[in-house]
């Protein structure tokens, strides 16, 4: 039973709550039941596993996984985590390879800057059966928070690296849509499968980007407000087109 924050593995593990420290590692924070059970059950293993005496559910499952489990007091579980009220287990698991844009509908988080709203997005990309793109300077999305807001759904869908939003889809199937503020069309009529572009919560997607789109998708909004949350557009957004 570990019941200090000075000890080595725990000060390792908190280290990565920072986006520094998960990049120059490779590896990401899990905390929760929830989170943990969503990464076992898509087949990843844990390199670190810490758990309260009474969380018997996780000595199980590393139990049955044959990996190692580290016994540690409520407070030092508080010290590690990013969560303000974290629950046992708390894990640390390589972070998942991406992979190439699949023939399917994708969401694509252009420069967004909200953890929460990315992982939210992704939350709901997975619901609809998307999968997700990210371009390099959007937020982490493995980060504590957004592993949070997406409730399990990272480990559940192809996310992608979208390094050049206006050249990565001209030699695929999909029908590229700019969801934009003003002036886009209230329905689409193309052919799946789509790329949707999402750009950052405060200055949404570039000209260019809008240009080198087939189409532009606006939501329409009454009662004088002039945008919705990044998120709630993203996932109105893939509702409509799914």
């Amino acid at each position: 039973m570990i019941s200090s924050a000075k000890n080595d593995t725990m000060k390792a593990v908190a280290k990565l709550k920072r986006g520094r420290e998960r990049r120059r590692t490779g590896q990401i924070l899990v905390e929760g039941p929830n989170l943990f059970r969503a990464a076992v059950d898509a087949g990843l293993l844990p390199k670190i596993v810490l758990a309260t005496e009474t969380d018997t559910a996780t000595a199980e499952v590393t139990g049955r996984l044959g990996v190692p489990l580290t016994l540690v007091t409520e407070s030092v579980l508080a010290s590690v985590a990013d969560a303000a009220h974290p629950r046992s287990p708390i894990a640390v698991f390589e972070q998942p390879g991406f992979g190439s844009v699949p023939d399917v509908n994708i969401v694509v988080l252009v420069d967004l800057a909200d953890p929460g709203n990315a992982g939210t997005i992704i939350r709901s990309a997975a619901s609809f059966g998307w999968a997700v793109g990210v371009t390099p300077h959007t937020v982490d999305i493995w980060s504590p928070k957004s592993l949070r807001s997406g409730a399990g759904a990272h480990f559940s869908l192809p996310i992608v690296v979208i390094d050049d939003v206006e050249t990565t889809f001209s030699g695929l199937r999909h029908t590229v849509v700019a969801a934009v503020v003003h002036g886009g069309e209230a329905k689409v009529s193309n052919d799946g499968p789509f790329a949707l572009l999402v750009g950052s919560e405060a200055h949404g997607l570039s000209h260019e980007q809008v240009a080198a789109a087939d189409v532009a998708l606006t939501i329409p909004m009454a009662g004088g407000f002039e945008s919705l949350n990044a998120a709630v557009a993203a996932s109105i957004a893939m509702f409509t087109l799914s």
